[in-house]
């Protein structure tokens, strides 16, 4: 296994690369990297999920299904992470190494290229998003929001976190509120869409067998088209070591 790269191939986007030929199938991700809040968590939460529904050439999960499977069973799965006070969403795939596969190669261009047509050319309608795509994916979130309830430990841990930490970033759940979430519509995932797509951070990841240079070739070919703006100060998660004197809260 080679020492991990890490660098920066357009502004404000970075490449992680970690070359190792343990495994028959390559992973790739793209996430794009942005401060926790509570006014912009569930739309950070559900637009991944919305992209993932159609793009530009494969307007539907139909037709991406069937790009996939031409694929040989590759996956591309939207991803909503959060890491301290920071959000992180984008999309994970996994795909064959080519060397498995008689007769076959590009399958890591190929894959990334249809990452990149989900995250920069998106099913849209009048120059929106798909409504009726951001209106199904918003109830979903609505509802996996609203399921938390039913882990009983998962959803103390959740209410724990949201008091003790109330006022600061850590206190925002990966998924936003349930009524952030019934706030979204259309117009407005579109709006945050481009400006996130402006000025968030971009951070690409690849494990597998493939080399350096042809995994940031395809990488570039597939994301070189990303608006770049104005980049988005990242904050340091904020580490309150004294809480603020007061009374002793009790929460049920």
């Amino acid at each position: 296994m080679q020492p991990v790269i890490r660098k920066q191939i357009l502004p404000n986007v970075f490449f992680t690369d970690v070359k190792t030929d343990k495994f028959k199938t390559g992973c790739l991700s793209v996430q794009l990297v942005t401060a926790l809040r509570a006014e912009t968590a569930s739309l950070c939460a559900v637009l991944p999920k919305v992209l993932r529904r159609g793009t530009a050439r494969y307007p539907d999960m139909e037709s991406i299904a069937a790009r996939l499977d031409e694929l040989y069973g590759a996956f591309i799965e939207p991803v909503i992470r959060k890491k301290g006070e920071v959000q992180a969403v984008g999309f994970l795939s996994s795909f064959p190494d080519d060397s498995y596969i008689r007769g076959e190669d590009g399958i890591l261009e190929k894959t990334a290229a249809l990452m990149g047509e989900m995250l920069l050319e998106p099913a849209t309608w009048g120059g929106r998003l798909k409504a009726e795509y951001v209106d199904s994916e918003r109830d979903n979130l609505v509802d996996e929001i609203r399921a938390v309830k039913n882990d009983k430990r998962q959803y103390s841990m959740e209410r724990l976190t949201e008091e003790m930490c109330r006022g600061e970033g850590f206190g925002v759940g990966r998924l936003g509120s349930e009524s952030a979430a019934k706030k979204i519509t259309a117009a407005g995932l579109t709006k945050f869409y481009r400006e996130m797509l402006a000025s968030a951070r971009i951070e690409i990841f690849y494990c597998g067998a493939a080399d350096q240079g042809r995994v940031e070739r395809a990488v570039l070919d597939a994301f070189s088209s990303v608006p770049r703006g104005e980049a988005e100060e990242i904050p340091a998660t904020d580490v309150v070591l004294s809480p603020p004197s007061g009374e002793i809260r009790t929460v049920t």
